[in-house]
């Protein structure tokens, strides 16, 4: 016999999980943000746009296939406090329809996380990448008198 009560359950109870797990991932880009604001003395700031897509992406990472809907890629950035329009892409967050697994593509490796805490250590790792080391020295050295000529 179907049972259109649990169905119903059932599918309301993704969405809440998909909620708190998308409000997880915006906690965890805060949390990333807080720190770079206090580390910058206040001249630095973690910065995203959304992008929607209404069509399924295959990701490949580790040789684990997840074949589903990306329905946001959040393009991250370092964004300058001290004078406004500098900004330095850092990488990309593609989440799944329900948050979890969400993959960042950056320039030092491609990451699949499953949680906070993995999300939490591919920022880590990018973070103390060379590169980003580079984007936050030069942002760090900006002075809003550059622009004044």
């Amino acid at each position: 016999m179907v049972d259109l009560r649990s169905a119903l359950t059932r599918g309301y109870e993704l969405a809440e999980e998909a909620a708190r797990n998308n409000a997880e991932i915006d906690g965890v880009l805060s949390e990333v943000s807080n720190e770079l604001i206090e580390f910058s003395e206040n001249k630095i700031v973690l910065a995203y746009n959304k992008i929607t897509h209404e069509h399924d992406i295959t990701m490949n990472f580790f040789n684990v296939d997840y074949d589903g809907p990306k329905d946001v890629v959040n393009k991250i950035f370092l964004s300058s406090k001290i004078i406004d329009g500098v900004q330095q892409e850092l990488c990309d967050l593609a989440r799944s329809s329900n948050g979890y697994p969400c993959s960042i593509i950056s320039s030092i490796e491609n990451f699949l996380c499953f949680d906070k805490a993995s999300l939490l250590v591919a920022f880590e790792r990018i973070l103390s990448d060379e590169r980003a080391g580079k984007i936050i020295y030069g942002m760090m050295q900006l002075k809003a008198s550059t622009l004044d000529l």
